[in-house]
């Protein structure tokens, strides 16, 4: 069975753990609502772990129905709890007050491996991660929480196998699972656009995001050699946008650290970066719709000369 630990952060030291009870496996994401801990576990079908952080003890567990497979991490908006679950595509709502199941919501089919769900204001939003390792661009997607109900206009196309969501202030921050370019999407909650793109740097699977006092921390581990590295980039300067690519292949451009706010110019169309003309740049991952074969094709781009 899974288990929980408990450190103290004032000297960052092990307090304790409790062992969940047989049959309940693999603790795969955790949400706190007031007093209690709510523990998604990744079997079939998913259960929910609820534990009293008081005593740090486990009260209750609640199956889902036959076919929601895989509970991860969840969010509430105080009356009830959101649980996504990775292998069926569902989205769970459970009522906080008698810890009940009252319904759930399927994805579609091209809309797999839900991993991560957030409330914030009037909306659930759901992170998807396309299948892993897929390099397909995952997909956010937007429910009313009044209707829980599926509306036009309700998803849209972002970093490649997203995973990990944040809000702050007027933006949601996404972060992605891909191997080749580890980054963090900014998405404007107001127009629901995809507006900026911060790559991670580096090469392997973003692990997730945490923003601390102005700053997003986000977390790659590296290919090949097993080592793992964290970001720390500047919300204020760093998320400028006009980096994406305006198709549907979603090949957004990937600037390096020396890249901020001051290099984004006006050009000819819209906006443009004003490169230094030595060490910055900007990486656009391989992917197929970029493999033009062997016969003839065209390249076309402004540049202005100094």
């Amino acid at each position: 069975p899974a288990q929980i630990s408990r450190i103290r952060l004032s000297d960052f030291t092990f307090v304790d753990t409790i062992t969940l009870a047989t049959g309940e496996n693999i603790a795969s994401g955790m949400h706190i609502v007031g007093t209690n801990l709510y523990v998604g576990l990744w079997v079939s079908p998913g259960k929910i772990a609820k534990i009293d952080l008081t005593t740090f003890t486990q009260t209750s567990t609640l199956t889902l129905a036959s076919g929601e497979n895989h509970a991860e991490e969840g969010s509430d908006d105080g009356t009830y709890l959101y649980i996504p679950c990775e292998n069926s595509r569902h989205i769970v709502k459970i009522r906080l007050s008698d810890f009940t199941e009252v319904e759930s919501l399927q994805l579609d089919a091209d809309e797999t491996e839900p991993q991560q769900v957030l409330v914030n204001g009037n909306y659930l939003y759901i992170v998807t991660r396309q299948g892993a390792n897929t390099g397909t661009a995952g997909k956010l997607i937007r429910i009313p929480l009044n209707d829980f109900q599926r509306s036009a206009g309700s998803v849209i196309t972002t970093v490649k196998e997203s995973n990990g969501i944040i809000a702050l202030g007027d933006y949601l921050y996404i972060g992605n699972y891909s191997r080749d370019l580890p980054a963090i999407a900014q998405i404007n909650i107001a127009s629901f656009t995809q507006t900026s793109y911060v790559g991670l740097g580096g090469i392997g699977h973003g692990e997730g995001i945490v923003d601390i006092d102005g700053y997003i921390y986000g977390m790659s581990n590296v290919t090949g050699n097993g080592a793992s590295m964290v970001k720390k980039i500047k919300i204020a300067t760093s998320f400028f946008g006009d980096m994406l690519d305006s198709t549907s292949n979603a090949n957004h451009g990937q600037t390096n650290a020396l890249i901020d706010s001051p290099d984004q110019v006006g050009a000819k169309i819209s906006k443009g970066i004003n490169f230094d003309g030595s060490s910055e740049y900007i990486t656009v991952a391989d992917d197929s719709s970029l493999k033009f074969g062997t016969g003839d094709f065209t390249i076309s781009l402004w540049v202005k000369r100094t």
